[in-house]
This record gives C-alpha cells, structure tokens and sequence, in this order.
C-alpha cells in the first residue's frame, strides 16, 4: 500500500494518536496492579496470621507431632471458624462462585487441628478471590466504558450508537474469552492455589521438623505460591481488559461505517505484533490472537479505523 502525502500524514496522526491512547491505557493498568498487588498482601498476611496462631497453639520447642496436629478441634476454634464465614457474608455483596464456596465449606466441630487450619487457609482464599473477581470485573466495566468515551470523541459517534454499545459493555465483560471467562479463570487459578498451599502446610506438619525450620519452610511455600498467583492474577486482568477495550473499539468503528482496521503495535511490541504493526484488516474477520488484540497475555497494542478513497 503505497500512500501519498496527505494519506500519510493522515496515517502517522492515527498512529500518533493510538500510542499516546496505549500509554494511557497502561499507565492505569500499573494503578490497577498496584491494587491486585494489595490483596495479595493482605492475603499472605492473613494466612501466615493463621499459620502462626496454630504454632502459637499446638507447637514445643521439638516441633508439633502428627499426632497433636490429628487431635479434634476445641469449641473455640469451631466458633471462631463459623464467626469469620458469618463475618464475610456480612461484608458482601458476593459473588455467585463466592456464594458456592461458602455454602460447601466442610466447617464441623469433627474436624482436626490441622484440617481446621486447611479450612482457615480456604476461608482466607475465598474472601481474596471473591474481592478480586468483584475487583476485576469492575474495572473492565470501568475501562469499556472509558474507552467508548475516547472513541466517541475520536469518531463523534451519535448519542444513540454510544448508548447501544455501552448498554453491552458488562456482556462483553463477563463474554467467554478462549473457552472461558475471567471469573472462571480465576477461580480456576484459586483451586489451584489452594492444593498447593495445602500439600506444602501438610507436608511441613507431618514431617514434625523444629518449628524454627518448620516457619521457614512454609514461609517459603507461602512466598512462592501467593507471588505466582498474583502474577496469573494480574496476566487475567489486564489481557481481559485489553480484550473488552478491543470490543469496545470494533463496535465503535463499525458504529461510524468503517469496515477496516489498521493494527498498531505498541512501542515495546513483541516480534508476533511487530510484524502485524500497520497490516489493514477486515473489522468482521478480527480475531484476538490471530490479527487484532490481544494477541497474547499483557498485549496492550491498538487499532485504528481504516477506509479507501476511490
């Protein structure tokens, strides 16, 4: 496609324009992380808060046997179990995975010391991913709605077209994304968190090691697991936000007639997007991962509108 002059300088403003539009956009995906960032710390803080308590507890200087750790739970801890499930129903609202998990905790007063403490450890992560589904979710909203915001100024959409496309930004949000949505995935990612943290807590206990190497070594198991959680966490929620944005920005261009898009790779492009920078695409055959964005996890580049002249 070779342009003339006009034409270019049409296409280097698009281009100008889009780049300064990405670096906005990530420079509060960064304010969004530091969020995500925060959870997780009060997550780890909570769940070493548990871990400690039981030490505090049921540990000597030799460590704990595994047969103090298989002795049932005292009415207090029991109590206090059902007080912190009553405590995060309070907080609401929940979410309907929240909901389930609640309903199917297996808090009896039959249950161990250790499987008391498993059980805290659940409760902990059911409370932090219910905050980060509502979290995440909001934020999508949030960014949609943004994004129809800059394109109705780029393209002086009609009120009506803007209207239509916004009342179907939360249906974008919670759309399926590669066989699955974003609260699916994290939960998934949850679940997953859960079993390790559970084969390192028990796997510590059982061994009856001293409780100075037994802290360290579920410090350790701790770190890790909370630090590659958040790290998926945060992989969910940026590229799902770049997908909705993508959505948004599609049904703003077909909303003012355009039927073509211009791909624009972000300033720090992998080679994958590099070499799609600039190649012009039907907007009805845009398909994340294989012409338009997201192209993959973190993809933050953009698209502008496309039409020929005769």
């Amino acid at each position: 496609m070779k342009l003339n002059k006009d034409q270019m300088r049409a296409y280097q403003y698009a281009v100008k324009r889009e780049k300064e539009h990405i670096a906005a956009r990530k420079k509060e995906d960064k304010a969004f992380n530091k969020r995500v960032d925060s959870i997780y710390k009060n997550l780890r803080f909570d769940i070493q808060d548990e871990i400690y308590k039981f030490i505090g507890r049921y540990a000597d200087k030799e460590g704990l046997t595994r047969t103090e750790a298989n002795k049932r739970i005292e009415s207090i801890d029991y109590k206090r179990a059902l007080k912190r499930v009553r405590d995060i129903n309070l907080r609401g609202p929940l979410t309907e995975e929240q909901k389930r998990q609640l309903d199917n905790l297996n808090i009896t007063s039959n249950l161990t010391r250790l499987e008391m403490l498993l059980e805290n450890v659940n409760l902990s992560l059911i409370d932090t991913y219910g905050r980060l589904e509502t979290n995440i979710g909001d934020y999508l909203i949030y960014t949609g709605k943004k994004e129809l915001e800059t394109q109705a100024e780029d393209l002086n959409l009609t009120i009506h077209s803007s209207q239509k496309i916004k009342n179907n930004i939360e249906k974008i949000a919670q759309a399926d994304f590669h066989t699955a949505t974003f609260s699916e995935r994290l939960w998934a990612d949850k679940a997953n968190l859960k079993n390790n943290l559970e084969l390192g807590i028990t796997k510590t206990i059982i061994r009856g090691q001293n409780p100075k190497r037994w802290s360290r070594n579920l410090q350790r198991n701790l770190k890790d697991n909370i630090a590659n959680a958040e790290y998926s966490a945060r992989r969910i929620a940026i590229t799902e936000t770049a997908r909705v944005q993508g959505e948004v920005v599609k049904e703003s261009f077909k909303s003012n007639g355009y039927d073509k898009y211009i791909y624009i790779a972000e300033p720090t492009a992998c080679e994958i997007c590099t070499e799609l920078d600039g190649t012009v695409h039907k907007i009805e055959d845009a398909v994340p991962g294989i012409n338009y964005y997201p192209m993959h996890p973190f993809c933050k580049c953009g698209a502008s509108p496309y039409y020929e002249e005769n």
